[in-house]
């Protein structure tokens, strides 16, 4: 097995958050998260991962990640008609909105586009209790 060259004591695995300000993003990756059935939640339940990373280089955040998870069903199986919205942000500021509005629309499309988010702190509550912060995505538009 090889050998770690050097030390590992100077490396923080703390993430450090994106600071409050509007960047150009790049969509990386969307992975989908499939839920299995439960009490709860009726089969076929999934959320669309997005991964954005900010694409300003010669920025101290340059390269940093943000995923937004959007739920396309709702608890009652019904489909979430705010993530429609927040998935249909992401089509106009890449594709446009005459393309945003196709009936055959692919997230792949989406996949190394790029466009302007203003990027904000939020604060939640864990499942364990604790509070925690995030980075959250807001205003997605086109860059001029």
């Amino acid at each position: 097995m090889p050998k770690i060259q050097g030390t590992l004591a100077d490396v923080s695995t703390q993430y450090v958050l994106i600071d409050p300000d509007t960047y150009e993003m790049k969509v990386e990756k969307i992975d989908i998260d499939e839920k299995p059935a439960s009490a709860e939640m009726p089969a076929g339940q999934y959320t669309y991962i997005i991964t954005s990373r900010v694409d300003m280089p010669g920025t101290d955040h340059h390269n940093k990640p943000v995923r937004e998870y959007i739920s396309w069903f709702k608890k009652d199986g019904n489909v979430n008609e705010y993530s429609k919205v927040n998935l249909k942000r992401y089509f106009e500021a890449i594709l446009g909105e005459d393309e945003a509005n196709r009936d055959d629309l692919d997230t792949d499309e989406l996949i190394g586009g790029r466009f302007l988010a203003e990027i904000r702190i939020e604060t939640y509550t864990r499942n364990d209790g604790v509070e925690g912060q995030s980075n959250k995505l807001k205003n997605i538009v086109a860059l001029d």
